[in-house]
């Protein structure tokens, strides 16, 4: 059905994306990635982000500029090089988001304990 393609379009972006810490997109040129961070300048058309240690991804192509309009925001991207993204869609999380924490999270999804996801 109609709806049913909708939906596995939008899971498989979902799936696909990988939750990566930003000083480790270099190791993802070319897929699907979500990142988080602080928004340190937005301009309408592209965004930089400060992820994980301050690392700073610039962040090209927005659709979805109303997302950017909190300090904090998840982007689900294809990675262009290890300090650009182009993004897919974007999600506000909101102005209390517990950065720090989330990176801690991240870190050890994405490492020693990456087998568990």
């Amino acid at each position: 059905s109609r709806k049913k393609g909708k939906a596995s379009r939008r899971k498989g972006i979902m799936a696909a994306a990988h939750r990566v810490p930003g000083a480790r997109l270099g190791e993802f040129v070319g897929q699907q990635v979500r990142i988080v961070g602080k928004i340190s300048n937005f301009d309408g058309d592209n965004a930089t982000v400060e992820t994980d240690g301050g690392t700073a991804v610039k962040v090209v192509g927005i659709n979805h500029g109303n997302q950017y309009s909190s300090q904090f925001v998840e982007v689900i991207a294809r990675v262009q090089d290890a300090n650009t993204v182009q993004e897919l869609k974007a999600v506000s999380f909101g102005e209390t988001f517990d950065l720090e924490m989330y990176n801690v999270a991240i870190k050890y999804a994405s490492g020693k304990y990456l087998y568990l996801c």
